[in-house]
């Protein structure tokens, strides 16, 4: 014998679930992006004494120079430990990525 109660209450889970779900999307929410990445044939850091300076990154040989601020709150990592900014110039002319402010070019992590 067909149970009335139990077919209804299934039909209904099965037409208010997927409505709730699709109500619970977020319609027109748009990403924000205010970081990006450059990743570079070669890098050179250079760094003043109060934490302050540059990175230059160059894509490929032919690609033309890219240059970002350093303040005293960037983070440098090699092989991802982090390192002193002192010794960033040790590894000036290597490869390695640049991750950056879009809305100033400030360089937030140095890595190689």
């Amino acid at each position: 014998m067909f149970n009335v109660n139990r077919i209804v209450r299934r039909s209904a889970c099965a037409i208010a679930v997927p409505a709730l779900l699709v109500a619970a999307t977020p319609v027109g929410a748009e990403i924000t992006h205010f970081q990006d990445a450059v990743e570079a044939e070669t890098m050179s850091v250079s760094i003043r004494e109060d934490g302050t300076g540059r990175v230059t990154a160059r894509e490929c040989q032919r690609c033309p120079k890219q240059v970002f601020k350093i303040t005293p709150t960037t983070i440098f990592r090699k092989d991802g430990q982090q390192i002193a900014p002192a010794d960033t110039a040790l590894h000036n002319g290597e490869a390695g990525t640049v991750i950056y402010l879009l809305k100033n070019d400030e360089a937030t992590q140095v890595n190689w």
